[in-house]
């Protein structure tokens, strides 16, 4: 499968949520060509920002050209992959990731901070099925805190 086949069936897919007038979203659990998103239809990028930042962050020009659009980023800051990651985190370090990260998204993009805030929404990096039922309610829990926060910035 050849990344046109990929492009063109995300498409088809956005253009019938749209045409039913919904916002199409795509989440991705690690890393992707980020440009093959970035320069589609879709109208809200679920990334794992606790992990793969350091990836998303390398296409500026086009994040900055997604935002402009009034496009929205969906940060999964709040990770979900090993119990004892999971254990460590507290939601002020997690809420300080987040800013460190907008900043540096601001910098390089040159999209303001506040723009940024308002385009963005809180999520755990990816689901919580392969989890024990405590430790996905902490990310749960986490990811309340972290979004309230967020919100009263």
């Amino acid at each position: 499968i050849t990344k046109e086949d990929v492009v063109q069936s995300i498409e088809e897919i956005i253009l019938e949520i749209h045409s039913e007038k919904g916002l199409a979203g795509v989440h991705v659990c690690a890393n992707t060509e980020w440009d093959m998103l970035l320069g589609s239809k879709v109208d809200i990028i679920s990334f794992d920002a606790f992990s793969f930042f350091d990836k998303f962050i390398l296409y500026p020009e086009m994040i900055k050209a997604y935002l402009d659009q009034g496009k929205i980023l969906a940060w999964g800051i709040v990770p979900t992959s090993k119990t004892e990651v999971i254990a460590a985190q507290t939601t002020q370090g997690l809420i300080q990731l987040l800013h460190a990260q907008m900043d540096e998204l601001a910098d390089k993009t040159g999209v303001d901070k506040e723009t940024i805030i308002s385009q963005s929404f809180i999520t755990p990096s990816c689901g919580t099925g392969s989890l024990d039922l405590d430790t996905a309610k902490m990310v749960l829990r986490l990811t309340k805190e972290v979004s309230a926060a967020f919100r009263q910035r």
